[in-house]
């Protein structure tokens, strides 16, 4: 053991030498220091990111989404993964503890002198054998290896519990944008019923001219083509709606239920204020930005251990054994050892060394993922503020253009039921005003999922300060 010792101590500095070439990258994580694009009028509290949905005041928003973060599929994936996640760091710590087994064997033998053996040196009769030993080894941590176990462990089980996080900001995310995209939906059908409802009207109107003789037969059948057209409108965005519907079932875990289970209203509301950030907090506030960053700290230390692997390794292997002969004579020993073994890489150097080579490329993989996730975590924040702030006046000027659309086609039907004008002009009128109401009412439900975009990319939906706080206790301790 001393001999050993002497030649790790002479062999150690040559090897770290040999290891100290690739280094971790650093990570750029520069972002600038405010967003260019417009500010909110209205700004809600910081809290308001942790439980976003709530602040829509919208039941059966909060309701779809509590139910999705309980009993979805990608949550209950996610779940497990962070289960996996914390059973690896379990794992890792229990291989830096003493290992052995405790054996025991038992035998019965029989002596028998059949011819030419002297009896004072063979008694003949029968004998038990009992043995019982314990064998221990432990690897001596002299250079670190088992503490850059422990943090690589450890990181790794942060990450993944930023990972479940992440999964779980996107899934509301997904719930509230598929809920005002069926609620857009709804509206659209609502149109297009009363599209058809209108057109059942002119060609009514056109009807009764033609038979009267006071319009050409080719408004009657322009009416009818419209009429025709319209109801296609309405039976394809129906079809449409229930997709939506049954899709978001889905989303929930609910997808066995019946779609009157979840109804979708013809409204989608307005969007609630959002909270003012600075660049620099999307590095604490966006999960996926904290998982990636762990994942760089544990493949450093993944990148130290593929060099402390040129590093010799001890290990202490003490041992005892009992043992117990009964018979003739009968006889109980007892006896132990202490033993050290050292292991030098030598003729494995170049597979080591080729080996750290390959973690450091992979850790410079790990360190620009990193900054891609800080940058499109900027760059999201940044384009969901000015499409949000867009879309908003966009609202506004399709609302008071609609107004106007309306009463225009109001005045030309009447003209037409009243023979001041021609077909034409009524269906030219109706077409202006559906169009832009349908513009309209497409705008308001996408200003309602760019207000979802912009507290997802915000980094809304759970709390900075307790990763993976509704998993169980014993996951997030990495106990379970």
């Amino acid at each position: 053991m001393k001999r050993a010792l002497i030649l790790t101590a002479v062999l150690t500095p040559w090897l770290a030498a040999c290891a100290s070439n690739a280094s971790m990258p650093k990570a750029d994580v520069r972002v600038p220091a405010a967003f260019e694009a417009p500010k909110p009028q209205a700004v809600a509290a910081p809290q308001v990111l942790d439980r976003w949905w709530e602040s829509y005041n919208d039941p059966q928003l909060t309701q779809l989404v509590d139910e999705a973060l309980k009993n979805s599929f990608d949550q209950r994936d996610a779940l497990a993964k962070l289960a996996q996640a914390a059973a690896v760091k379990r794992e890792v710590y229990a291989e830096a503890l003493p290992t052995g087994n405790l054996t025991g064997s038992a035998g019965r033998s029989r002596t028998q002198i059949l011819s030419g053996a002297s009896g004072d040196f063979i008694q003949p009769g029968a004998t038990t054998n009992l043995s019982a030993s314990f064998n221990v080894s432990w690897e001596a941590d002299l250079f670190g290896r088992v503490a850059q176990g422990h943090k690589f462990a450890k990181a790794d089980l942060r990450a993944a519990e930023f990972t479940y996080e992440a999964t779980r900001t996107a899934l509301a995310a997904n719930v509230a944008q598929s809920l005002f995209e069926a609620r857009g939906l709804a509206i659209q059908l609502q149109d297009a019923e009363e599209t058809v409802r209108i057109d059942e009207e002119l060609r009514r109107l056109a009807d009764v001219r033609v038979s009267h003789g006071l319009s050409p037969s080719g408004d009657l059948d322009q009416a009818e083509a419209n009429l025709g057209s319209a109801k296609a409108q309405a039976e394809s965005l129906r079809g449409q709606l229930l997709t939506a519907r049954r899709s978001l079932l889905l989303l929930v875990g609910r997808s066995v239920d019946p779609l009157d289970s979840l109804p979708a209203a013809a409204t989608v509301g307005t969007p609630p204020p959002i909270p003012e950030m600075i660049p620099g907090e999307l590095l604490a506030r966006r999960p996926d930005v904290r998982s990636a960053e762990f994942q760089v700290v544990s493949r450093a230390a993944q990148l130290k251990l593929a060099k402390l692997a040129l590093f010799p390794t001890i290990n202490l292997q003490p041992g005892a054994t009992l043992a117990r002969t009964i018979g003739d004579p009968s006889y109980t020993s007892f006896f132990w050892n202490l033993a050290a073994g050292a292991t030098v890489p030598i003729l494995d150097r170049p597979k080591l060394i080729a080996q750290i080579h390959e973690q450091h490329a992979i850790a410079e993989q790990v360190v620009i993922a990193y900054e891609r996730a800080v940058q499109t975590a900027y760059t999201e924040v940044e384009n969901s503020l000015v499409l949000l702030d867009s879309d908003g006046k966009r609202v506004a000027i399709l609302t008071a253009a609609e107004r106007r659309a309306e009463s225009a086609y109001e005045k030309a039907r009447v003209g037409y039921a009243r023979g001041l004008n021609d077909l034409q002009t009524a269906l030219v009128a109706e077409n202006t005003w559906r169009t832009i109401h349908s513009q309209m009412t497409a705008a308001q439900s996408t200003l309602m999922e760019r207000s979802v975009q912009a507290f997802k990319a915000m980094g809304g939906g759970w709390t900075p300060a307790a990763p993976a706080e509704s998993a169980p206790p014993e996951v997030r301790a990495g106990k379970g």
